[in-house]
């Protein structure tokens, strides 16, 4: 429950620091990077090339 309060208080701190665009444009990164990754384990689970690294831009 303190650890939550915690992440509360920083996540308000965030908000009121950045504007909307500002928090848009950090989500939308996330959310890009998720789905790199999201894409690259897909393809290793299906098609496993094991001689090579997995590489993410």
């Amino acid at each position: 429950e303190h650890e939550y309060e915690i992440l509360r208080y920083v996540y308000t701190r965030i908000v009121q620091d950045r504007t909307d665009t500002e928090i848009q444009r950090y989500i939308t990164a996330r959310e890009s990077a998720l789905e790199q990754i999201r894409t690259c384990m897909n393809e290793y689970l299906t098609e496993p090339k094991l001689d090579q690294p997995i590489l993410i831009e």
